[in-house]
């Protein structure tokens, strides 16, 4: 404190005092309200992380349903073409056997 009363000409040093805090009562009344700032502060930021940490897990969810649905799609697009490659296997004539006429 006697660092920072030095720095501050000496005809001012009693004006800045009494201007900043008016007194002894309001600096302690300001710290109090400076005190109740920050742990409001602190508390939203919890709330903040909490949310965060609940929409990742509702994105996880989400993204696990779509990499499902997408294999499902994937394999059913397969099997489709799978069954479709034999009917046209059993319907087209192979090229080394004629057709008999009737």
């Amino acid at each position: 404190m006697r660092s920072f009363a030095r720095r501050i000409p000496h005809g001012l040093r009693g004006h800045v005092i009494r201007g900043v805090g008016e007194g002894p009562g309001r600096a302690k009344a300001s710290v109090t309200e400076v005190k109740a700032s920050v742990t409001e502060v602190n508390t939203k930021i919890t709330h903040v992380e909490a949310n965060t940490t609940e929409l990742k897990q509702q994105l996880s969810k989400a993204e696990d349903r779509w990499l499902r649905l997408a294999l499902e799609v994937s394999s059913e697009r397969r099997l489709v073409e799978y069954l479709r490659d034999q009917q046209l296997c059993v319907l087209v004539p192979p090229a080394d056997k004629k057709p008999e006429l009737p």
